[in-house]
């Protein structure tokens, strides 16, 4: 995470013979979680394959970049065709000259002209764009790359970015947030646990397959899927004490004659339609990159994630809840929907957070937030806040449905003996039970990653874990999204501990189950050993009197046998009898004897 104390000014590293990007090298001793911005700088087929499709299709540069500027009372803005359309632009209209222009830059993915034009002329800290590029479970796709030493492949643990520490952050300047994308599977089988699939973009998100656990009687009738993502904010409104105009900056909000902010943001799942697309009946299809071999293990995948070969593949998968919501300063009513008819319209893309900053912006902002937006430059970000924020909820929702159909799965594998369970179908049940606990796992795993990602955002919004409370003093965007992360994390706590307590319950129903299973066997050999206990004494009478036919069946002394039989048979069961009655009493006796 960028820190105020120690934000990388980087504008002048560019020179005649290098390029702002490659100045960053130069830091690399100093400031080491530039290392992951400076890993993609090398192209890899992923990155070539989407900008080959993107020329082909639209004729472009892939990535995006939309200039909001504040006026008094609405916000125009400016979308750019090219890197050299924004270079020229900003030779033009130099951020440093222009007194009373308050201006947000938007750039949507990571193409490397588009950072270095935004970089090197704006002056943006380098590590806002580090830490967009990083997918936060690990390193991300392409910062982690293997080191070739004496024919052995070792994992490159620096390039994991580094966080700042929480007495560093000023959310007012920078800020970088984590927030999941669900997708609603319209096909089960298209997401797999291990097959790499990534996003269609320059900087690639990684799919992966949100498991549910179904029971025999609750099953859930849509599968999803979720990408993690990232979205920064950086603003020149309070990097120094000087800032750019020269004047002094003293209080935690400034209000100085002009800002140049930036944000980053990931480009839409479907920012790319899928051109192969021939049945108008088939649900709207995007474009994902995937690895067509399926690996084994999670090492082999995990190696996978830079040397496999990715090829465009489609995807039918939709944005759960339809994706984000309108965000109006009124209750959404008639009046609202008289007054911006774009809140009624369908051609809008509820995914893509470039195109809904726009819009709400330009179209739907009301002038109180345009003004607020002009005085302290975070409020820009407010859009940006509620839209992470929102899409938090919708993930609460579904991990909420998601430990509620789990919780029914001890009801639905209730342990019992039956006499007429066969041994096949107690350990297919057992199969069961066990698929459903590595399951389990998965969810349990999935909820501590996602209150580690809360905790993170918590601490970038400048809450004090521990101390936790809405800053007063902050402006009113930061406030608003602490109070709304505050909320969501309250709430998903209480989710984490029943995730926790799931597991323990698929252990002890896969545990009573084998007992049942054991007390069955146990019921039978006892049976085995009463039956036992009676025909042994009689084949031990037997096999003495056969040695005379005398006492052979048909002979005058037939009836001995069982004159001899029967009295031993039941000596024999009274003597195990009253030998268990002894060992009983004498237990009983030493437990009095201790007391």
């Amino acid at each position: 995470m960028p820190m105020v104390a120690s934000s990388v000014q980087t504008s002048s590293l560019a020179s005649e013979d290098s390029t702002w990007l490659d100045g960053l090298s130069k830091l690399r001793t100093g400031y080491p979680a530039i290392k992951g911005l400076l890993e993609r700088t090398k192209d890899s087929e992923a990155r070539q394959i989407v900008r080959q499709k993107i020329k082909e299709r639209y004729n472009r540069a892939p990535g995006r970049c939309v200039l909001l500027n504040f006026r008094e009372t609405h916000v125009e803005d400016r979308h750019f065709k090219s890197p050299g359309d924004l270079a020229n632009y900003l030779d033009k209209h130099p951020p440093q000259s222009h007194s009373g222009l308050h201006r947000l830059w938007i750039l949507e993915d990571l193409e490397l002209e588009w950072v270095e034009v935004l970089g090197g002329r704006l002056g943006v800290d380098p590590l806002v764009f580090s830490e967009q590029t990083n997918t936060f479970n690990f390193t991300g796709t392409d910062t982690l790359y293997y080191i070739i030493q004496e024919s052995l492949m070792t994992k490159d643990s620096q390039s994991i970015v580094a966080h700042s520490l929480p007495s560093m952050v000023k959310p007012t300047t920078s800020f970088t947030l984590r927030y999941f994308e669900f997708r609603q599977l319209q096909d089960e089988s298209s997401v797999q646990t291990f097959t790499n699939q990534t996003t269609f973009a320059m900087n690639p998100r990684r799919l992966e397959r949100w498991r549910d656990v179904d029971s025999p009687n609750f099953k859930c009738h849509w599968r999803h899927s979720f990408v993690r993502r990232c979205a920064s904010f950086w603003s020149n409104q309070c990097t120094s004490t000087s800032g750019w105009d020269g004047k002094s900056i003293q209080a935690f909000t400034v209000h100085t004659d002009f800002f140049t902010a930036v944000m980053l943001v990931d480009p839409a799942f479907d920012s790319f339609p899928w051109d192969r697309q021939v049945n108008v009946n088939m649900p709207l299809a995007s474009t994902i990159l995937q690895d067509p071999a399926t690996h084994a293990r999670l090492d082999l995948l995990w190696a996978a994630r830079t040397r496999g070969f990715m090829v465009p593949t489609r995807d039918t998968s939709v944005a759960y809840h339809g994706g984000s919501q309108t965000f109006t300063e009124s209750t959404l009513g008639l009046e609202d929907a008289r007054k911006h008819p774009l809140i009624l319209s369908n051609t809008r893309n509820l995914s893509s957070l470039l195109d809904e900053t726009v819009i709400h912006w330009t179209r739907i902002a009301e002038q109180d937030l345009i003004l607020s937006a002009r005085e302290c430059s975070v409020n820009s970000a407010h859009y940006l806040l509620k839209y992470i924020a929102n899409l938090w909820v919708h993930q609460l929702d579904l991990v909420q449905s998601t430990i509620a159909q789990s919780e029914y799965f001890s009801e639905d594998y209730q342990a019992k003996a039956d006499l007429g369970t066969s041994s096949e179908k107690w350990r297919r049940t057992l199969l069961e039970v066990h698929n459903a606990t590595i399951d389990m796992n998965h969810l349990r795993r999935q909820m501590l990653h996602f209150e580690h990602h809360m905790t993170l955002n918590l601490e970038r919004l400048g809450i004090v874990m521990g101390a936790e409370r809405i800053d007063s003093s902050a402006p009113n965007t930061i406030q608003g999204a602490q109070k709304d992360f505050l909320h969501i994390y309250t709430r998903l706590r209480p989710f984490v501990a029943r995730a926790m307590a799931l597991d323990k319950t698929a252990n002890d129903l896969a545990s009573l189950h084998a007992n049942f299973k054991s007390i069955q066997h146990s019921e039978l050999g006892l049976k085995l050993s009463i039956f036992a206990s009676i025909v042994f004494p009689a084949t031990l009478v037997s096999s003495m009197l056969s040695m005379d036919n005398e006492f052979l069946p048909g002979q005058g002394k037939f009836w001995v046998f069982w004159a001899v039989s029967v009295p031993v048979v039941f000596s024999v069961a009274i003597s195990l009898v009253f030998t268990q009655q002894v060992k009983t009493w004498l237990f009983v006796k030493m437990k009095k004897d201790r007391r």
